[in-house]
C-alpha cells in the first residue's frame, strides 16, 4: 500500500526520487504542517487557500485578510462563481473555529500555537 499523507491525503511519492509529483517532506501543498507535535492545536482543514501558511509554521495575516475580503465579495455580492468550493469550504471552517467575537464588537483570530506571524508583517 503506497504512503499518504495524514493531513491532505494524497499519495506521498508517486514519481521517482526528487521529483517534483512528490509530496513535500513536512508540510502540505497549502503550507500546513501533515501532523501536530505533542500536545499541539487541531491543523486546519484541507485544503487551505494558497498563501495564508507555508512551511507549516508561517501564517500570513495580509493575504488571510485579503481572502477574508475576497470571500465576502464573492458570497455577499457577486454568487460563489468561479471560486474553489473545496478551499473555500475549509477556509470558512478555519474562520468559523479560530474566530472570538467580543462584546466591545473586537474580532479576533485566534492563532495556532505552531505557527509564527510573517516576520515581514509590521506590527502596527
Amino acid at each position: 500500500k503506497p504512503q499518504t499523507c495524514s493531513h491532505c491525503q494524497t499519495i506521498m511519492y508517486p514519481g521517482a526520487e526528487n521529483s517534483p509529483l512528490n509530496h513535500k517532506k513536512g508540510c502540505c501543498a497549502d503550507g500546513i504542517k501533515q501532523v501536530l507535535k505533542d500536545g499541539g492545536d487541531e491543523l486546519p482543514p484541507w485544503p487551505q487557500l494558497r498563501g495564508i501558511f507555508s512551511e507549516g509554521c508561517i501564517f500570513y495575516p495580509h493575504t488571510f485578510l485579503s481572502a477574508v475580503q475576497c470571500i465576502y465579495k464573492h458570497v455577499f455580492m457577486h454568487g460563489p462563481g468561479d471560486m474553489d468550493m473545496l478551499e473555500t469550504e475549509a477556509f470558512a471552517k478555519l474562520l468559523v473555529s479560530c474566530t472570538e467575537v467580543h462584546d466591545d464588537g473586537a474580532v479576533l483570530f485566534q492563532l495556532f500555537k505552531d505557527f509564527m506571524i510573517d516576520p515581514s508583517t509590521p506590527c502596527e
